[in-house]
């Protein structure tokens, strides 16, 4: 009874032609581009060259591709929104400022908070 669709394609076009600019999906992942300021403990290099300029040059794109995960969302469903980046203006700022840009604003979406195990294995709060 369930089907899925796995893709690689870009967001911003995603599939209007070839599945039908009607197709709505239960479940939405937007693994957007980032700045990668989360990765430096692996990836040492990206203290080279990560900006204030670059990270907030990403911000415009990601609104954009969480909003075409949105428009692709069925009411009701679940939309994850991933980074490998620490930094507020790639992820709260774009969360507030897509949110705010819905009718409704917040009230018309629900958050989901962690779950219990993540934030004890992780020890975030």
């Amino acid at each position: 009874k369930y089907s899925s669709t796995v893709t690689v394609e870009g967001a911003k076009t995603f599939s209007k032609e070839k599945m039908g600019y009607k197709q709505k999906y239960d479940k939405v992942l937007c693994d957007v581009p980032c700045s990668g300021d989360g990765t430096t403990r692996k990836n040492k290099q990206i203290w080279t060259s990560w900006s204030i300029s670059h990270a907030m040059s990403l911000h415009r794109l990601q609104r954009k591709i969480l909003r075409r995960g949105l428009e692709l969302l069925k009411p009701g469903g679940i939309i994850v929104y991933s980074t490998c980046s620490l930094n507020p203006l790639e992820n709260e700022a774009v969360l507030a400022s897509v949110i705010d840009d819905i009718d409704g604003g917040v009230d018309a979406v629900e958050i989901i908070p962690l779950p219990d195990f993540v934030i004890e294995k992780c020890n975030v709060f």
